[in-house]
């Protein structure tokens, strides 16, 4: 699991990217949007911690009857 998904419109870009550089650098292109999946994964870690830190203010710490964390079941 990544963590995130992506908008159809974004997929269409990473694919306007990658074909753009495609045409005249295909090692180019595979590298762009390597980089490009880097930078979201970075940025997707890095917000985890903020993520969980906000969920737990805005949920505090419910369970359901299972003793499982209400909010973490909707996320």
């Amino acid at each position: 699991m990544t963590g995130y998904d992506f908008h159809p419109r974004a997929v269409n870009d990473l694919d306007e990217i990658w074909g753009f550089i495609a045409a005249d650098n295909l090692d180019a292109a595979v590298r762009m949007i390597g980089e490009i999946l880097a930078a979201i994964e970075a940025l997707v870690a890095a917000s985890a911690p903020m993520r969980d830190h906000w969920r737990q203010r805005q949920c505090g710490p419910r369970t359901s009857n299972r003793g499982e964390n209400i909010c973490a079941e909707r996320a």
